[in-house]
């Protein structure tokens, strides 16, 4: 996929450009006092590493247990799968990994818009390049986008693999799509 060409081109990169310093700006710091949805994936994560899996749904956490706030019962809402996922983050301090979730997420988000631009949107839209260009700059320039980076929600992970079904279900891949 070639980079865009021409004045389209350069203004869907400059949007994308801004989209991104928007996504930054908005996103980028660690914690906040409401955010506690890596905390808690952090924290269940480092329950099932250190063989402490019966604790998976009980209050702690706090900066003597890792996180930057005590979280309370039950504040882990998913099935113990979802810890598995978040046991190599729980192998390094709780702001190295969030930072690392935060990274991955951006790539999550970067790979869906290039799925979107290469298979899901008309080509008249532009190139591909364009069309994954111009869907970045939609999903970056978001509130929900800015809240799941910031959270650390999964949701980014959720969009990536809606985005890849969507693309094989339209491309009549039913092995892809997991028909």
């Amino acid at each position: 996929m070639a980079w865009p060409s021409g004045r389209r081109g350069a203004a869907v990169a400059a949007i994308a450009g801004a989209a991104l310093a928007l996504l930054f700006a908005r996103s980028w710091r660690i914690d906040y006092d409401y955010s506690i949805d890596f905390q808690t994936y952090w924290l269940a994560g480092s329950r099932l590493l250190h063989g402490r899996a019966s604790e998976l749904y009980a209050s702690g956490g706090g900066p003597e247990n890792g996180t930057p706030a005590v979280l309370a019962a039950g504040e882990f809402k998913n099935i113990p799968l979802v810890a598995t996922v978040f046991v190599p983050f729980a192998l390094v301090d709780y702001p190295v990994a969030k930072r690392a979730f935060w990274w991955l997420s951006l790539g999550a988000l970067a790979t869906t818009a290039w799925v979107l631009g290469r298979w899901v949107l008309p080509h008249a839209w532009g190139t591909a390049a364009t069309r994954a260009l111009g869907s970045f700059a939609a999903l970056a320039a978001i509130a929900p986008t800015h809240i799941a980076l910031r959270h650390g929600q999964t949701t980014p992970f959720v969009a990536l693999l809606l985005t890849v079904y969507l693309a094989s279900s339209l491309a009549r891949r039913p092995a892809a799509a997991g028909r």
